[in-house]
């Protein structure tokens, strides 16, 4: 990917995910096998697009006025 795919990449997961709410945008573009670490806290992991979404609706529900 260039840079420019990139930062598309990147602008589109925000736009979809954080701003519109489109859970199935996080199952197309995270790996299932990704591990994510420090989002709720040091040493706790999120496993995959299942648990990534469940920890998105719970920011987007507590932020729901700046995202």
């Amino acid at each position: 990917m260039t840079t420019a795919d990139n930062i598309s990449l990147i602008k589109r997961w925000y736009r979809e995910v954080w701003k519109d709410g489109k859970d199935e945008t996080i199952f197309e573009l995270l790996a299932p096998g990704a591990v994510l670490k420090g989002q709720t806290g040091p040493g706790v992991e999120i496993h995959g697009p299942v648990e990534f979404a469940a920890f998105a609706g719970r920011i987007r529900k507590a932020f729901h006025d700046t995202v």
